[in-house]
């Protein structure tokens, strides 16, 4: 049990530093990059991306649901 509170505590601490890592490097994109259309299109690019993971998950679990009835 307690291997496994630490795996988890570790899965936690490792999310929640690729999160704040990637907030960080979006946020320098954006201030630092080349130029600012081409930070912010990749920007909206990862957020489509993750819009588009997000909606499959979702029609996923519709399908699923549907399939169970």
């Amino acid at each position: 049990m307690v291997a496994h509170e630490g795996l988890a505590s570790l899965v936690d601490f490792t999310f929640g530093e690729l999160l704040s890592y990637s907030y960080y490097l979006t946020n320098t994109l954006v201030k630092w990059g080349p130029s600012q259309e081409s930070s912010e299109g990749a920007v909206n690019y990862a957020r489509d991306t993750a819009d588009n993971f997000y909606d499959y998950i979702d029609r996923n679990k519709e399908a699923q649901s549907a399939s169970t009835r």
